[in-house]
């Protein structure tokens, strides 16, 4: 079967590639895997489970097919965080019957991140804003909107910090605030344990909203890698 991929809707670092597909799209698939396909934390999984799963790694598989020009296997660490190809950084995200995925080259950067999440209302919002954002954030009456956007640009960095931090980030430890709304870019100010496993203060990202979806990507800088 032909898998419909299309661009992200947001901005993406320099020599980035992105995709997203419809999750809907690979249910055929799931539905034709052996059960021993899938990884052990998947073969037990529902089904809506199995297809955001393998949404992601086709789609994390595109993107770096885009960037290398090979096809490649997207593993899975024990941790169950995605295990890309030698040289090559990536993130993996999906919500609400969309997977996307971000691969860049490694040497470029300390890391990369990338998120999907709605737009808030409710008790998730009332929840996001009592356990996500810092006292600062809250003192600033952020809009549904950009509820929204910090929650998506905090896990964003978290993904992105992963590979070289390896231990919980809080969510007060990246306080997020919309840079330029037109050119749809965001700030991350680091706390003081996050930007020194990071080696940098803050971070610039991107964001985009597509209906009731926005999408936050964000590159650590390629200094941050050994130092």
């Amino acid at each position: 079967m032909t898998l419909r991929f299309a661009p992200l809707p947001v901005d993406l670092p320099p020599g980035c590639h992105g995709v997203r597909l419809d999750v809907a799209d690979v249910a055929p698939l799931v539905a034709m895997m052996p059960a021993g396909d899938w990884p052990e934390a998947m073969r037990d999984a529902a089904d809506s489970r199995r297809a955001d799963f393998l949404a992601g790694r086709l789609a994390a598989r595109e993107a770096v097919r885009l960037l290398t020009g090979s096809d490649a296997r997207i593993g899975r660490s024990d941790d169950g965080s995605p295990r890309w190809p030698d040289g090559v950084a990536g993130s993996i995200s999906h919500y609400d019957g969309v997977a996307c995925a971000v691969a860049v080259d490694g040497s470029a950067t300390g890391g990369i991140g990338v998120d999907i999440a709605p737009l808030l209302d409710g008790d998730q919002l009332r929840a996001v804003v009592r356990r996500c954002l810092t006292d600062a954030e809250r003192a600033a009456a952020p809009s549904d909107a950009d509820v929204s956007l910090a929650f998506a640009a905090k896990e964003a960095v978290f993904k992105a910090a992963h590979a070289r931090v390896q231990r919980h980030i809080g969510f007060d430890e990246a306080e997020i605030a919309v840079l330029d709304a037109g050119a749809g870019t965001w700030t991350a100010s680091l706390g003081h344990m996050l930007a020194v496993d990071l080696d940098t203060t803050s971070l610039i990202g991107t964001y985009a909203w597509d209906r009731s979806l926005v999408y936050a990507v964000v590159a650590l800088p390629a200094a941050s890698i050994g130092s």
